[in-house]
């Protein structure tokens, strides 16, 4: 059973998530995320209207998605 603790993306039944970012006047907002404090060092696969841009600054980084596959040493 997974640890509670954890930190979980919030999605529906077709994996968009359910969390808004930033407003309809001002679609964005900035997170720092710690992928290390994710259960099993991953964010659960998800998708939004809304553009996300991911900046590995530490480690190696496997990305994937719409049928491509991205990585990053």
């Amino acid at each position: 059973m997974p640890d509670s603790n954890y930190p979980k993306i919030s999605a529906d039944e077709t994996f968009r998530e359910t969390v808004a970012h930033g407003s309809s006047e001002y679609p964005f907002n900035y997170y720092y995320e710690d992928i290390w404090v994710f259960e099993l060092h991953t964010i659960d696969w998800h998708w939004h209207s809304e553009v996300e841009i991911i900046l590995v600054e530490k480690r190696d980084s496997v990305s994937s998605g719409r049928q491509q596959t991205v990585c990053a040493a």
